[in-house]
């Protein structure tokens, strides 16, 4: 919101088929921010989440792999 964060606003949260969400904000409180459409959202596997983890890789390891040799 333009004039900052809005607090202790009711909230409608629907699963819709274990693969989508939908969030309705209280539109009284928001200003009419959102209107009346819903936020939407994916809820991903777990199989999707462990893919998209490794794609980030160990990026502790990485950097100690990239320090100057001694010597």
């Amino acid at each position: 919101m333009k004039e900052g964060p809005v607090k202790d606003v009711p909230i409608e949260i629907k699963v819709m088929d274990n693969h989508a969400i939908g969030l309705s904000l209280d539109a009284t409180k928001t200003n009419n921010h959102f209107g009346d459409t819903p936020i939407y959202g994916i809820i991903p596997s777990k199989t999707d989440i462990v893919n998209m983890m490794s794609h980030m890789g160990n990026k502790t390891k990485m950097d100690m792999n990239m320090q100057k040799p001694t010597g």
